[in-house]
């Protein structure tokens, strides 16, 4: 999880960065298998007094707003049980990233994660527009 979390916060100066100094709005879709902590790490990049303390598995989707590093977030956490990964690809449209989260230790499922993960690099909107993954 740790390797995620700074991944994820050099994702956030990286968009800091390319949007510059002043403040910007960002949508961003967070995406990944179930189980995978893609609710942990959204919590992680909130700042710490609106953290939440319990964290329970979502269910359709989730829009969680946020600002840090002169950024506004608008991210919409996306359930990731096979029933629901099918709508994860009508919030590409309007994001400037996607955070695909995975659980490294799910040995078992790393099969169904590789083809997820290659369903949103091959997307259209995320692929065509070069939306930062």
């Amino acid at each position: 999880m740790i390797i995620v979390l700074a991944v994820v916060m050099g994702f956030l100066s990286s968009l800091s960065s390319l949007f510059g100094m002043s403040r910007k709005d960002v949508n961003i879709v967070v995406v990944g298998l179930d189980n995978s902590g893609k609710t942990t790490v959204l919590n992680q990049l909130k700042p710490p007094e609106t953290r939440s303390q319990q964290i329970v598995p979502t269910v359709g989707h989730v829009v969680t707003n946020f600002t840090t590093q002169n950024l506004s977030f608008h991210a919409f956490d996306m359930a990731g049980q096979m029933k629901y990964r099918s709508t994860w690809e009508s919030y590409f449209h309007t994001s400037q990233g996607v955070i695909f989260v995975l659980d490294s230790s799910d040995r078992v499922r790393i099969e169904l994660l590789k083809d997820e993960l290659w369903m949103v690099l091959d997307h259209k909107d995320v692929h065509a527009r070069g939306v930062s993954m």
